[in-house]
């Protein structure tokens, strides 16, 4: 179950070495983690329950992070959470792939663990940041219409006013 005070973190790792290393990590710097070693056991749970951040790994049985990436980003529940892929791949190539499937960042393995709570704690804060201006943006187009059906009840109920003065003013 997630802490409310926590940012929840899923994992996906074929490797359990990394898996845990991730896990200890996360936990031992107030995240709530959820790891998986199966990926298509973490895009179902994901999509259940989406977690604030995903950190996935490329090359895994079953189905390659790129495809998870890529499932994650067209799901309406998901496509909004960041993913920073954790891979033993290095080249360009994999980089410009995982970032046209979606990823907000991509970690060469070995990694540090600095570097990993340094970007998570980045990508954490500017989704938060996202998601609060979205929300303000909601909210105020929400009272622009308000707004705009009250001018346009206000205009009719003039309108319908048939004295002279006004119906000179209409025509």
């Amino acid at each position: 179950m997630k802490d409310q005070n926590k940012p929840e973190i899923l994992i996906v790792d074929d490797s359990e070495m990394n898996l845990n290393l991730l896990d200890l990590i996360l936990k031992e710097n107030e995240y709530s983690t959820r790891p998986f070693l199966h990926p298509v056991q973490a895009l179902q749970s994901a999509l259940v329950h989406p977690p604030d951040l995903i950190i996935l790994d490329i090359k895994m049985p079953e189905m390659d992070g790129y495809e998870v990436c890529h499932i994650l980003k067209e799901n309406e529940a998901t496509k909004n959470i960041p993913v920073i892929f954790v891979s033993a791949l290095s080249e360009i190539i994999d980089e410009t792939r995982a970032f046209e499937e979606g990823a907000v960042d991509f970690i060469t393995k070995p990694f540090s663990p600095v570097v990993v709570l340094a970007r998570i704690r980045n990508h954490l804060l500017l989704h938060g940041q996202s998601s609060y201006l979205e929300h303000l943006v909601r909210e105020r187009t929400q009272e622009i219409w308000e707004v705009k059906k009250h001018i346009i009840h206000s205009l009719g109920r003039a309108a319908e006013l048939r004295d002279n003065e006004t119906g000179v003013h209409i025509s």
